[in-house]
């Protein structure tokens, strides 16, 4: 089978997408990506070197879309509300999404190896941040917060906890230890 014209890496992620998305799958199926784009899993390689260039792809794309809901979340609100916000989005999209949710966990968080998209949300936390607690780059804090984000992802994903429950305790015992601290480093 030839090389559909309309087949591009942007299209090639958009379905890739599409599919965990479909499926909530813990893996990419390439054969069923490729049929579904009209092709072969073999034209997928010329546009991506193996599958975790494929899925790095959708990682980063995953971390873009995950960032425009942050930012929406925290769009004219208080630094405050914006917290409470901005974590509510977090956990809609590790709900919404949970296979990307476990691909972007996958991807490399070295800094040397970071997609732009990675680097941008952990920016954006970071400035966050700072409007809250009024101390720039305040990585400890940052780190506490994903720590926190990513615990009740995982409880919730254990029956162990509701989210919201969770989040609403969460956002209280993040917010009184930032109050504790002055809201210096955390």
């Amino acid at each position: 089978m030839p090389y559909p014209s309309k087949l591009t890496a942007g299209a090639i992620v958009a379905a890739a997408i599409a599919q965990l998305d479909a499926d909530h799958a813990a893996e990419l199926s390439l054969r069923g990506l490729a049929l579904g784009l009209t092709s072969t899993p073999h034209a997928l390689y010329r546009y991506f070197a193996d599958r975790a260039a494929l899925e790095a792809a959708v990682a980063a794309q995953s971390y873009a879309d995950l960032l425009v809901a942050m930012q929406a979340a925290s769009k004219d609100r208080s630094p405050t509300e914006a917290v409470r916000d901005v974590m509510a989005a977090y956990l809609t999209f590790a709900r919404t999404h949970p296979a990307r949710y476990r691909l972007m966990l996958a991807a490399p968080h070295d800094p040397a190896t970071k997609s732009t998209a990675q680097h941008a949300v952990w920016a954006f936390v970071m400035d966050l941040l700072a409007r809250l607690t009024g101390v720039a780059d305040n990585e400890a804090a940052a780190l506490a917060l994903w720590a926190l984000l990513h615990g009740i992802v995982a409880l919730t994903d254990a029956g162990i906890a509701a989210d919201e429950a969770v989040l609403a305790r969460g956002i209280a015992i993040f917010r009184a230890g930032l109050s504790k601290t002055g809201n210096a480093d955390f």
